[in-house]
């Protein structure tokens, strides 16, 4: 998993490729009690580079969306393509990432 983090005046923009599963829950929960921690009122990811997840990742990104909701602050997901391996594990969880996070379409 590489997690690259790219912030201006009042967003922090991260984006994550490769497999984002148990193997690396421990440094992906480190990265986002870190993002958590910044104070940028505005945190959008950029998924589109996972090739795999688990469980244990959707399970982090709420736990972040929650933490940030309840500081005033908002977790955003750029779109993804329905067959997008993030999309097919949200569906099959029941962790719909289209009905709990703000979904925007990536510009460029």
């Amino acid at each position: 998993m590489n997690i690259e983090v790219n912030a201006s005046d009042a967003e922090i923009l991260v984006s994550l490729t490769g497999e984002a599963t148990v193997e690396d829950a421990a440094s992906i929960a480190d990265e986002f009690r870190r993002l958590a921690a910044d104070g940028k009122p505005l945190l959008t990811f950029d998924l589109s580079g996972v090739t795999e997840i688990d469980i244990t990742f959707m399970q982090l990104l709420y736990a972040l969306s929650n933490t940030l909701s309840g500081a005033g602050r908002h977790l955003m997901l750029f779109s993804l393509p329905p067959d997008h391996p993030v999309m097919r594990r949200s569906a099959l969880t029941g962790m719909r990432i289209d009905h709990h996070f703000t979904i925007a379409e990536k510009k460029g």
